[in-house]
């Protein structure tokens, strides 16, 4: 199936199908515009509790830019006969750190590679992707689980990860040390955006789950420091939510007290996603340009902006 919507004046189609696994339905926004070269990709780790629907501002804004972007659907319960939720998808044997690492935390990024692969080979039904240049972009639990899958051998293709309301430091329930870390790649070109009042992980942080003292700010900081090349956005005023337009409690987790629901950070998570991963995914420079200059202006939506030397 497919549809067509403009955004910035480019037409954007739609895909839909099934992952390999059998049990993820997604979808691929993409431009329409005829291309001499494969597009890259990029992939929506939508955050637990949160539909596909809230992202697709987000992938018409990436396919604008130029990039085919997956956002999916995959429901689970943690309880028999429990509600399902939405969730991003992750294999628990290798959560902890007795995990022996043969797998991937993420349990849907290979399905869903393996089918853009063999739908954009012999079916036609999406435009040729270049499934060897593919950004991961994760939400709450689905970026934490991007930023761990990242440094998995078998998702090679991954060339960078945009995490947003996320950060890598480690619940007890995991296995892992109160305030642990667990290995993060040193080499994939990482972004991490975050709100200073983020409620739900500031809620977490208060109740001692990441150790004595953890803040919000600080966890987003113990990420930027483990990655290897990182760039760290924190928004001021930033909600945990902030990326999930027409956001509604009543069909997810629900919403925290205190936590902001306004837009106003929206359009800069889409430019600094979109130029983060122009330039890393796409090895654009003009792109590349921009994303520095977006990380260091003097916009009261910044709290702090930073960029390790060693990223390109």
């Amino acid at each position: 199936m497919t549809g067509e919507t403009t955004v910035d004046s480019v037409p954007v189609g739609a895909a839909l199908g099934i992952a390999a696994d059998g049990r993820i339905q997604f979808r691929v926004t993409y431009p329409r515009a005829p291309r001499s070269s494969p597009l890259p990709v990029a992939i929506v780790l939508n955050g637990f509790g949160c539909g596909p629907e809230l992202y697709l501002w987000l992938a018409r804004r990436l396919a604008a830019a130029g990039m085919a972007t997956v956002t999916y659907s995959l429901l689970e319960s943690f309880v028999p006969d429990g509600p399902l939720l939405y969730v991003p998808g992750s294999n628990r044997a290798a959560a902890g750190p007795d995990a022996d690492g043969t797998i991937p935390l993420s349990s849907s990024v290979g399905p869903l590679l393996e089918s853009l692969a063999a739908r954009t080979n012999a079916t036609g039904e999406v435009p040729a992707l270049d499934l060897d240049r593919v950004g991961l972009i994760g939400h709450s639990g689905g970026g934490a689980i991007a930023l761990r899958s990242a440094a998995h051998p078998s998702l090679r293709a991954i060339q960078a990860v945009a995490c947003i309301a996320a950060h890598a430091v480690a619940l007890p329930q995991s296995g892992w040390p109160v305030g642990g870390i667990p290995p993060l790649s040193q080499s994939c070109p990482t972004l991490i955006i975050g709100g200073d009042a983020d409620a739900v992980i500031g809620a977490s942080a208060a109740a001692g789950k990441y150790g004595d003292g953890a803040s919000t700010t600080g966890l987003y900081m113990r990420t930027y420091d483990a990655v290897g090349v990182g760039s760290l956005v924190v928004l001021a005023g930033g909600g945990h939510f902030a990326v999930c337009e027409d956001y509604d409690a009543a069909t997810t987790l629900g919403n925290p007290p205190g936590d902001p629901t306004d837009a106003a950070h929206r359009p800069l998570i889409g430019d600094l996603v979109a130029t983060f991963l122009a330039s890393t995914v796409c090895g654009s420079d003009p792109a590349r340009h921009r994303f520095r200059r977006l990380l260091r202006a003097a916009d009261p939506r910044i709290a702090l902006g930073m960029q390790k030397p060693s990223t390109p």
